[in-house]
């Protein structure tokens, strides 16, 4: 009886903390390009996509589009990734090709390549 009481006792005084860290967001997700948005009414083809990020590393290609993270080949809300460059992704859907680019704020330089030294 008294292990029983001990348990409900370290439940109880557990739980709140529980229940108060549900509500904590993650602080090493990006960003969602809908936060704090409340979108109703259907989105223009030039704003549809985001490109938050491409990390280009010897033939590693990959980049985050729409949240979503992506590599050459793959699908992103109905669109397939042909090439990840730098500061531009180049995307086809049915209708056509089209380079979705990172804001020229988020555009950074190129990490020194091995053997250039400083």
């Amino acid at each position: 009886m008294k292990r029983l009481l001990i348990w409900v006792g370290l439940a109880a005084w557990l739980l709140p903390a529980q229940l108060a860290a549900t509500g904590l967001p993650d602080p090493t997700r990006p960003p969602s390009r809908h936060a704090g948005k409340h979108v109703s009414s259907p989105v223009s083809e030039a704003s549809q996509w985001h490109l938050t990020m491409t990390r280009i590393s010897g033939n590693d290609r990959v980049a985050v589009i729409n949240d979503r993270l992506v590599s050459v080949g793959g699908r992103v809300d109905g669109a397939r990734v042909l090439a990840i460059r730098p500061a531009a992704v180049l995307l086809e859907k049915a209708d056509g090709r089209f380079t979705v680019q990172l804001s020229r704020a988020s555009v950074k330089r190129p990490s020194a390549v091995e053997g250039e030294g400083r």
